[in-house]
């Protein structure tokens, strides 16, 4: 059993968010099915459009946003443990995600890092991500 703490929406921003606005939960996770990766984030991004996203959703859902992850368990020959990936999984600990199946209409949501070098993989999630 694998258990992931994520942040969820406790009521809509009102001014400056704070705390009083999100409830760090666990959740407990279900196992890998073929296809499948089990990722852990490493960075968490915080956007600008979290705020107008808190007045159009219910509390309890978990906050959107896209993070830099490395996968830690996988059941998809594709993707292997150790390689770090951009995905839009929310504010979550840890994430089952089945690649194949991740949307690339509008943006892509799921891909491996290419090498940035001697540079930090957070600046996917900013220069070189959505925000850049």
């Amino acid at each position: 059993m694998v258990i992931t703490k994520k942040f969820i929406l406790e009521k809509p921003f009102s001014g400056a968010p704070t705390e009083d606005n999100f409830k760090l939960v666990e959740e407990e996770l279900d196992e890998l099915n073929k296809g499948e990766i089990l990722v852990e984030a490493i960075w968490l991004s915080v956007d600008p459009y979290i705020r107008p996203y808190s007045n159009h959703v219910s509390p309890g859902t978990t906050v959107m946003g896209t993070q830099i992850a490395k996968i830690i368990k996988s059941n998809n020959q594709d993707y292997k443990v150790g390689q770090i990936v951009f995905c839009s999984t929310g504010w979550r600990t840890l994430s089952i995600i089945n690649p194949t199946k991740s949307e690339k209409d509008v943006m892509p949501t799921f891909y491996v890092l290419p090498d940035f070098g001697n540079l930090s993989p957070s600046l996917g999630l900013g220069v070189l991500g959505m925000p850049g």
